[in-house]
């Protein structure tokens, strides 16, 4: 019985570890420079593809979650020329 206990203790110790390390924290976010800070746009380019075929077979497309895509240009700083 106490190898029963034992074993589900240890169980449960090592999912409780594994999800605090799954979890997004400060050291993601560090570890990238602030000036290569990407953001998620959504994808216009790849939308119109889709909706254009699907309006060729007569099919209604509605995006729940709409795709998009890494944007790594920076609007706030002056690039050199």
């Amino acid at each position: 019985m106490n190898a029963v206990r034992s074993a589900g203790c240890t169980i449960i110790a090592v999912m409780l570890l594994a999800g605090c390390a799954s979890t997004p924290g400060q050291s993601m976010v560090a570890s990238e420079a602030p000036a290569a800070q990407a953001s998620n746009v959504v994808d216009s380019t790849y939308i119109d593809k889709v909706e254009r075929a699907a309006r060729k077979d007569n099919v209604d497309v509605q995006w729940v979650h709409p795709p998009t895509r890494r944007d790594t240009s920076d609007t706030s700083s002056t690039k050199p020329r």
